[in-house]
């Protein structure tokens, strides 16, 4: 019984490090986008 629930919360942790790790990618990719789009704005304002 203590091993099934060893393994249950193994298992646990592995799943929220993955999805945190998936939104802390994403979140990455995101900024780099609004970085771009930032530039690309302020280099219409100048011209």
């Amino acid at each position: 019984m203590l091993f099934i629930l060893k393994l249950i919360g193994w298992l646990l942790t592995a799943a929220i490090l993955a999805f945190s790790g998936v939104l802390i990618m994403n979140i990455s990719k995101l900024e780099k986008e609004i970085k771009e789009e930032k530039k690309s704005l302020s280099g219409r304002e100048q011209i």
